[in-house]
């Protein structure tokens, strides 16, 4: 069980403390996880705690920026070895992560937006997510989750919204279980929302 210590957030209703508690339902010692949009670290420290040192988690952000904070926050927190970084755009990660690993993977995270305490005007994108997004179903294993923490607060993320719920909505309710949430409703204008989809197994 992970402490306090080990959670980001300072809300249970917050939107990244409730993908957490998703991804922590889910994951399990020796898992793969993929950190889609790695920012500063945090969820990566996150999803390495919870797949253990038999796990492995890969990283993608495609600023230098993000993963010089990310790689100083693992190798504080002693999670380096089991993380790989990658400079890329996520929806190249099919690119990085072996090819025997899909259908294999236990979870995908993406915190969409942009890097806290860095440029406001680089933002994850409308296209490059949903393309993310389509191959992480298909690399996600049976029972395995993807959750996405959305910030439709702002142009780009609420295109990404909009592409990513009508994406959803085609799919297959046999295959797939969903989850679209709001947090913290009524102290925000347009707060974040998580979306989850878990593939039956």
């Amino acid at each position: 069980m992970l402490t306090k210590k080990d959670k980001p957030y300072t809300s249970p209703l917050d939107a990244v403390a409730m993908s957490h508690h998703l991804l922590e339902a889910i994951l399990e010692e020796g898992d793969i996880a993929v950190d889609a949009t790695a920012g500063n670290g945090l969820d990566t420290i996150f999803l390495a705690k919870l797949v253990g040192e038999a796990g492995q988690v890969w990283a993608f952000d495609r600023q230098e920026e993000a993963l010089h904070k990310a790689e100083a926050n693992l190798v504080i927190e002693a999670m380096r070895s089991r993380t790989t970084l990658v400079c890329k755009d996520h929806s190249r990660f099919a690119e990085e992560v072996p090819e025997d690993k899909k259908g294999r993977v236990g979870a995908f995270l993406f915190n969409l937006g942009y890097l806290p305490g860095g440029n406001k005007e680089v933002t994850t994108t409308e296209a490059t997510t949903l393309a993310a997004f389509r191959q992480a179903l298909e690399w996600i294993r049976l029972g395995g989750v993807v959750v996405v923490v959305l910030y439709p607060g702002h142009p780009e993320g609420a295109r990404e919204k909009e592409v990513l719920l009508k994406e959803v909505s085609a799919l297959p309710v046999k295959s797939w279980q969903c989850l679209h949430a709001c947090s913290t409703l009524s102290h925000r204008k347009n707060p974040p929302e998580v979306l989850a989809l878990r593939r039956r197994k």
